[in-house]
């Protein structure tokens, strides 16, 4: 996915954190824009910040992510408002994506779920909460 054109926060205090996209030839992304690489693939930020809310602490576990090898991996869930409008379906999505790379609380994290809560006040207003796995 390219970058969203246009979004709607409307918002809670939270921190703002960077956005990152798995890069392909198809995007007219600028490439001057930060890049992280991960399993393979190439990551851009999108230029965009993103707001985000803890929802919780962040959990630390160790993993074992080779045999014999034990790191220290951290979990969180935050919540996001951030959308934009899909000219496709007709309504606004989250502008992250499940496997997309965000950069927010001093760690690099990767979302590994998304769920939607939605309210309607009368207006359809949506809280999007996402896992976080970090990096690093």
């Amino acid at each position: 996915m390219c970058q969203p054109t246009r979004r709607i926060p409307f918002g809670f205090r939270g921190d703002w954190g960077l956005l990152y996209k798995r890069y392909t030839d198809g995007c007219s992304l600028n490439l001057k824009n930060e890049t992280v690489n991960y399993e393979d693939n190439k990551y851009v930020e999108i230029g965009m910040s993103i707001q985000f809310k803890p929802v919780g602490e962040i959990t630390i576990t160790r993993e074992q992510t080779l045999k014999g090898l034990k790191t220290p991996t951290c979990f969180i869930t935050v919540e996001t408002t951030d959308s934009y409008f899909d000219d496709n379906i007709k309504d606004y999505v989250c502008c992250i994506d499940v496997g997309d790379i965000v950069k927010v609380f001093d760690k690099v994290w990767i979302v590994t779920s998304i769920k939607e809560n939605v309210k309607y006040t009368p207006k359809k207003l949506s809280f999007y909460y996402l896992d976080l796995t970090s990096l690093s």
